[in-house]
């Protein structure tokens, strides 16, 4: 299952950086990702069994005998545009509130009780660098994640986008 999230999430982010291309990136968001990873689970593993916001998690994935519960992070700064096309405020951007998030979201994956779940991961894909002068950044929050009584594992995934995004693909214990 790690591997076929991990392929497929370095797929979904070529898919996306041709996508971003098109639309902007202030225009793609975590919902955006999801659907390419989606697809390219199912263009994997045609037979996989996948559900979206399946008891609030993002991603349910079933392949064979095994059962992933997938929850995503996707942090990005966006600015807006002012209606004459000047830049506006901005948008998200790192933060204590994005860092207790991320935190929540490896304690409800942690803590899901039921035995014929597995496989647990977070798949967490953020900025590099901030367009915004901020005194947290999300490489400062996360470059560093390592494995810990909730997290078993953190590895860094290869793709298209690395000069402007990080991706970790992270399993929780």
């Amino acid at each position: 299952m790690r591997d076929l999230l991990k392929e497929s999430v370095a797929a979904a982010i070529e898919k996306m950086k041709a996508h971003v291309e098109l639309v902007e990136r202030e225009n793609v968001d975590e919902s955006t990702f999801r659907s390419f990873l989606l697809a390219e689970i199912k263009r994997r593993r045609p037979e996989a069994r996948c559900q979206t916001e399946w008891h609030r998690f993002d991603l349910l994935v079933q392949s064979g005998t095994l059962t992933a519960l997938v929850e995503l992070k996707f942090y990005i700064t966006r600015r807006t545009r002012d209606l004459d096309g000047c830049s506006g405020q901005f948008k998200g951007g790192a933060s204590k509130k994005n860092k207790g998030e991320f935190e929540a979201c490896v304690e409800k994956l942690h803590s899901y009780p039921d035995p014929t779940v597995a496989l647990k991961y977070l798949i967490l894909v953020y900025e590099k660098t901030s367009p915004k002068r901020s005194k947290c950044s999300f490489a400062r929050s996360y470059d560093n994640l390592a494995a810990g009584p909730m997290i078993r594992s953190v590895m860094d995934v290869p793709h298209g986008m690395e000069d402007t995004l990080a991706c970790k693909l992270i399993e929780v214990a």
